[in-house]
């Protein structure tokens, strides 16, 4: 008969001073997990086959952590943000009927700046990730994988007119070893009159290919590829009765 423990206890502090324009927030969670059923990964002729089978070793837990702040400037309409998280994760997975322990240790950062002046407003956002899997049996052998993107977004309104580009590029580590760069582009134009909404946007414009990464899932590292739309152009026309 399946069978499953958890146990998880959080604790968290929040701060707020609207007039300063001050908000930061910390938090701290720890769970354990003890089942007696677990999923066999099963790799045959390039196929993956998952089942459920009994098993009393299937233990984990994990350890997080986690801040936030963010301080808004109103006399330099300037808002700043920045969000940190660390995870530490101990499991143990099957695959192909034998059990593997393994350690992960996760560490993300985001920050984000908006500064919207009378003449246009600028956003810039990061996602920064790193990772590192150990196998409890092979100690000496680990797989560390640092991700990353960054955005910058520019907007602008011109009387009825409004303006956007976007542009996002992309750091990812890969199973291999390689690294993959890769940088889109993306950009707007809309025409606002009394009764008609005009449209023209261009996405892809340096008509990229393909794009990588490679990912944790569990003690296995995955990377994908995926092959691009083309550059494309569009226009629409919006009217309203």
């Amino acid at each position: 008969m399946p069978k499953q423990d958890y146990f998880t206890v959080n604790a968290g502090y929040e701060y707020k001073h609207a007039l300063h324009e001050l908000f930061w927030s910390v938090g701290a969670s720890y769970s354990h997990n003890n089942s007696n059923m677990i999923n066999n990964l099963t790799i045959k002729d390039g196929k993956y086959y998952i089942s459920s089978i009994s098993s009393n070793d299937n233990k984990s837990e994990q350890w997080s952590a986690k801040a936030n702040i963010s301080k808004g400037w109103f006399d330099i309409n300037t808002k700043a943000s920045c969000a940190v998280q660390f995870d530490k994760i101990d499991k143990v997975n099957m695959t192909n009927s034998e059990l593997i322990g393994y350690k992960v240790n996760q560490l993300s950062l985001q920050p984000k700046i908006i500064f919207s002046p009378k003449w246009a407003e600028i956003e810039y956002s990061g996602d920064i990730k790193y990772s590192k899997t150990v196998q409890k049996e092979s100690k000496d052998e680990s797989h560390n994988l640092v991700n990353w993107v960054q955005n910058i977004t520019l907007t602008k309104t011109f009387g009825n007119v409004d303006g956007k580009f976007n542009i996002s590029h992309y750091r990812n580590d890969l199973y291999s070893g390689e690294k993959s760069y890769f940088t889109l582009a993306d950009a707007s134009i809309i025409l606002r009159l009394s009764k008609v909404r005009l449209s023209a946007s261009v996405k892809n414009i340096f008509n990229k290919k393909e794009y990588s990464y490679t990912m944790n899932q569990g003690n296995i590292l995955s990377t994908s590829r995926y092959n691009l739309r083309p550059r494309e152009w569009s226009i629409s026309i919006q009217w309203n009765l």
